[in-house]
């Protein structure tokens, strides 16, 4: 399909409904009873899409001949992008209770089709300078054209229109899309309800205002506002489309550093939004691999406003940094940085400590893997083959996705081949199998 064409929603929705991917719903119907809350839900889903990061690496989605149908090896990053919200979009609606009781194909393609409706009128809604007028009023928003809407706001979305450094630009994309993902999942809850629907509307301007603070406070972090990151806020700024008050707001954000102490931290309740505002905030400062005394002060007094705790945040920083390490050969921004390979040996040894911590928890996950178990006895004894290494490979970075860091996170599986997993695992998970054995 062409994406670059008018009409590329409606051939995509159509694709999708060919496959149907009901067993993808009932794998969201059954993440959801097994998460604490809708957002944590959200985040599992988005994180390894990259699409919380600035660069769409992975389809939220395993389906293969639906991957294969799209060629979606062959698309260029704005078209992934595309893919990567709308699915995020659809996944948000359809964890609502809204959806939870659907049994029939028909049905979830149904609930598709409806959800492909309602995207443009939550984002002229959240937005309502995002499309432009035209002689008769605004865009057709009826039902029949509902889907032309849809497509030309996720359009609007995901349009690079003046980034500078790519990477900039990718980051204010990303901190927007999470927002719009995050906030689609009520107002579709509270759809027929228009109180409540313009409780939403208010909440994402407050998201969009405290993640301006966050960025502004970490553009600022080693105390000098750089050219770059003043054009980077500035872009944020006019993508964040904030009604006048907040605009002004904003253009006194760039214009001088603020207090952290300024900042109405109470606005970030979610547990998952402050990992992400940490997250956000560490990416920025990775930027330029270079972490100062100055801007490690910053991440901390951050830590330390939003409420979460050092170990948490901990494994938030690992699992920011073994995305990039997994996916810097496809980050455009990443590809002059000479530092990546001594972020590598960095990750290694961060990940030689978490491994150690996480002795416990790889020890259950072994002990409940009998064939794991066994072939991890073998390898210290006698010489296995080269599927068994591959067998205990995906055992162990198995057994790594089950600790906190990685449950809903990317492992840097490229980084972790079989001698390099082996050599962080610790002695004591191997030892241990060895005694049971004799």
């Amino acid at each position: 399909m062409k994406w670059q064409e008018k009409g590329w929603l409606r051939t995509y929705l159509a694709t999708r409904h060919h496959y149907v991917l009901h067993q993808e719903f009932e794998r969201l119907r059954s993440l959801k009873s097994s998460t604490a809350s809708f957002d944590q839900l959200i985040y599992e889903l988005m994180q390894p899409t990259g699409l919380l990061y600035g660069y769409p690496a992975q389809m939220p989605y395993s389906y293969k001949a639906l991957l294969k149908s799209l060629k979606v090896d062959q698309l260029q990053p704005q078209s992934k992008w595309k893919i990567i919200l709308l699915e995020s979009l659809l996944n948000s609606a359809l964890t609502t209770n809204r959806y939870h009781k659907l049994t029939k194909e028909v049905d979830f393609a149904d609930a598709i089709s409806e959800i492909g409706y309602r995207i443009g009128e939550y984002y002229t809604a959240i937005y309502p300078n995002i499309l432009p007028h035209t002689k008769n009023g605004f865009f057709s928003r009826n039902r029949k054209n509902g889907i032309d809407l849809s497509e030309k706001t996720i359009e609007a979305r995901t349009q690079y229109t003046a980034p500078q450094v790519e990477f900039w630009s990718a980051i204010v994309h990303s901190a927007l899309s999470f927002i719009d993902v995050f906030c689609f999942h009520p107002w579709m809850q509270s759809y027929h309800d228009v109180q409540k629907r313009e409780k939403v509307v208010e909440a994402h301007i407050r998201l969009r205002m405290l993640m301006l603070y966050v960025l502004a406070t970490a553009a600022w972090s080693n105390k000098l506002l750089e050219k770059e990151e003043k054009v980077f806020l500035q872009y944020y700024l006019s993508m964040a489309q904030l009604p006048e008050e907040q605009q002004k707001q904003g253009e006194q954000l760039i214009s001088k550093r603020v207090s952290m102490d300024k900042i109405k931290w109470g606005q970030a309740k979610s547990p998952v939004l402050k990992r992400y505002l940490l997250e956000l905030a560490t990416m920025i400062i990775l930027s330029d691999k270079v972490l100062t005394e100055s801007e490690q002060s910053f991440l901390d007094q951050l830590r330390t406003k939003l409420n979460v705790p050092e170990k948490e945040a901990q494994h938030s920083i690992l699992a920011v940094e073994s995305f990039v390490v997994e996916h810097w050969q496809n980050i455009s921004y990443l590809h002059q940085n000479k530092d990546v390979e001594a972020m590598m040996t960095y990750l290694l040894e961060k990940l030689r400590s978490y491994f150690s911590e996480q002795l416990p928890q790889l020890q259950l996950y072994v002990e409940h893997n009998p064939g794991l178990r066994d072939l991890l006895h073998r390898s210290q004894i006698e010489t296995i083959s080269t599927d068994e290494r591959k067998k205990i490979r995906q055992g162990l970075l198995d057994a790594l996705q089950t600790t906190p860091a990685y449950q809903s996170s990317v492992v840097p599986r490229s980084l972790l081949t079989y001698s390099v997993i082996m050599d962080l695992t610790p002695d004591e998970l191997l030892i241990s199998h060895q005694s049971q054995e004799s």
